[in-house]
């Protein structure tokens, strides 16, 4: 089964949320919203939390990517190496992309 953590809790985040939780192959971790306060503690730290206790398969990144919490919180998803897919494209991701490639590069995994 495929632990799930949706970030964002908007209507994209609510639609993938209820998606996992429909689905028999799927168990839904939690909802992150990163732009609110949790608990006054930054929201990083949250996703770090959970992903650090509980078996985290995949992040649905459903956030606007001109927050600029989202954009952050994109960029520690990309760097904790857990799957991720981005309904937004931000400069994180892009960035993350960027030096993905190039350590593939030069692991001489890349193509040419």
């Amino acid at each position: 089964m495929k632990q799930l953590l949706p970030l964002g809790a908007g209507l994209l985040g609510a639609r993938h949320a209820q998606a996992i939780k429909a689905h028999t192959g799927c168990n839904l971790v939690g909802v992150i919203e990163p732009n609110q306060p949790i608990s006054k503690r930054p929201y990083h730290l949250f996703f770090k939390y959970i992903a650090g206790h509980n078996p985290v398969d995949g992040v649905i990144i459903a956030t606007p990517a001109n927050l600029k919490q989202a954009k952050e919180l994109s960029q520690v998803v990309q760097e904790s190496g857990i799957a991720s897919l981005v309904e937004e494209i931000t400069d994180a991701i892009i960035s993350a992309f960027k030096r993905l490639k190039l350590l593939l590069k030069r692991r001489k995994l890349a193509p040419p």
